[in-house]
């Protein structure tokens, strides 16, 4: 039978041959250029008929999930009914709207009127008659509502939309997020904001591989009412304070010129050209490297990087860990790190977080990297197949994290559960305008953060990074934060 098939269609073919060899170029070019516009015609009506098609236009909306598969945005799909009834079989509509359960409006004499609204695509094949056609609706709903809008997102004055939500009306996305992490972390960041008094809270969560669990912003807004949003996680930078003294005890410890108990006179570090440089707490002249951090010394840290470490030293580790670097999210970069200056006195006082803007991802993925064995991994927002890492906490990364754990113990529940953490908080004083009343004095800005890292069973899994800006100076926001992290650890432990 094969070769009969094979004999006919070489017998064609020669056909095809003799008469192509018959005609004219004039009538050639004719019949190729027919071949090739019945081509293109096919083709564009292939493609229209999928794109306008009932089908198609129930199943193109894009969704956004968490890590565990919970909806966080959705398109929902839902069509009206048009008749025309002079078309229609009248009875069997009523009848299949009847058996599908789909109240049916009221018929009417126009050719075109809607009998029913708002059902579901599932039913259009159900309801496929010779004068009915279908009008689809869609809308967004963000299942986390607010809470939604800082996971990677910020509006501009024109409300132009540039985050993850971008992306997910393109394609589906399924995100490192979780969503339970999310309600709860956002929930207790708004409570701060709150309590405080302050301009804005933000906080991050990652594990281990830098996925973003959760992050939120406390003055986001509900995406049905766009207005300014400046994302504090993404999009801007800081002098992160003390938290910055981790950098040089990291790098000490690295390069092996000083231990937790190395004693050092600090006092060494209380001038820098001739400026007196003041601690927050009041400690012993010479002090072990281990009190230096846990008591957060200005003054020793500067004396760690000068007469230890080395001023250019310090600034190629801070080069080597990319705290300097924008990262890619994927959907936008992250905001720029900003160095006043190169000079030495400069690079003092980035010892201790003074001097130098950095990002809060870049902040808190360097922070993950002393217990990760000193691996720089990408910060992601959305799903992937990340190389799993595992915690290594000896040599000198058990030094430096011994010590956290030690600057932790400060509270006794985060010591129990050997924690580690390390607050930060950076001041700055604006002059009073002109014109101002005898009284008003110079306005402190405060802002103070907090670097923490959870253990659970034996290991370092969740990493948090808490930001308060502007609180009332009433009220002591790092214990503030250290409070909130405490509540987190808690629900943590209980979920786990």
């Amino acid at each position: 039978m094969f070769k009969k098939l094979k004999e006919k269609f070489v017998e064609f073919t020669k056909k095809i041959c003799y008469f192509l060899e018959s005609i004219s170029l004039n009538k050639k070019m004719i019949i190729l250029c027919s071949f090739f516009f019945f081509l293109a015609f096919t083709g564009i009506l292939a493609l229209t008929i999928r794109v306008f098609s009932p089908e198609n236009n129930a199943k193109s909306s894009f969704w956004i999930k968490d890590r565990n598969g919970v909806f966080l945005a959705n398109t929902e799909v839902s069509c009206s009914v048009l008749v025309n009834p002079k078309k229609v079989d009248k009875k069997k509509i009523e009848e299949s709207l009847k058996i599908l359960e789909i109240p049916q409006l009221p018929w009417n004499d126009e050719e075109n009127f809607i009998i029913a609204n708002e059902i579901s695509p599932i039913y259009i094949n159900d309801l496929r008659d010779r004068g009915v056609k279908f009008i689809f609706n869609r809308a967004r709903k963000y299942m986390l509502g607010k809470y939604f809008t800082s996971i990677g997102i910020n509006y501009g004055p024109k409300g132009l939309l540039k985050g993850v939500e971008k992306l997910g009306k393109k394609s589906n996305l399924n995100l490192t997020i979780d969503a339970d992490l999310q309600n709860y972390f956002a929930e207790e960041i708004n409570k701060m904001h709150k309590n405080l008094g302050t301009k804005a809270c933000f906080g991050v969560i990652m594990n281990e591989n830098c996925e973003i669990l959760a992050m939120h912003t406390s003055n986001a807004c509900d995406l049905e009412d766009i207005h300014d949003f400046q994302n504090h996680i993404t999009h801007s930078s800081y002098e992160f304070g003390s938290i910055f003294k981790i950098f040089p005890l990291w790098c000490g410890i690295k390069n092996k010129v000083f231990n937790a108990n190395t004693i050092i006179d600090k006092e060494e570090g209380k001038f820098i050209d001739g400026r007196l440089i003041e601690d927050p707490v009041q400690i012993a002249k010479f002090s072990p490297i281990k009190d230096i951090i846990k008591f957060s010394s200005n003054q020793g840290a500067i004396t760690m990087v000068k007469n230890y470490i080395g001023p250019n030293e310090y600034l190629n580790f801070l080069k080597e860990i990319r705290l300097l670097e924008k990262i890619d999210l994927g959907f936008s970069y992250t905001s720029n790190s900003i160095i006043s200056k190169n000079s030495n006195s400069d690079i003092l006082v980035m010892s201790f977080g003074y001097a130098i803007c950095i990002n809060a991802l870049n902040a808190l993925r360097a922070f993950i990297a002393i217990f990760n064995g000193g691996k720089i991994i990408k910060p992601t927002l959305i799903k992937s197949k990340n190389i799993i890492i595992e915690n290594l906490v000896e040599g000198e990364w058990k030094e430096v994290i011994d010590i956290l754990k030690y600057t932790a113990a400060k509270n006794p529940f985060l010591e129990k559960t050997g924690c580690a953490v390390k607050t930060g908080t950076h001041l700055k004083r604006k002059k009073k305008k002109e014109g101002q009343k005898f009284g008003d004095y110079d306005r402190l800005d405060r802002r103070t953060f907090l670097l923490a890292a959870l253990p659970i069973d034996g290991e370092f899994k969740y990493f948090v990074l808490i930001g308060v800006i502007n609180p009332s100076m009433i009220i002591d926001s790092a214990a503030s934060s250290r409070e909130l992290f405490v509540r987190f650890v808690k629900r943590i432990l209980a979920i786990v």
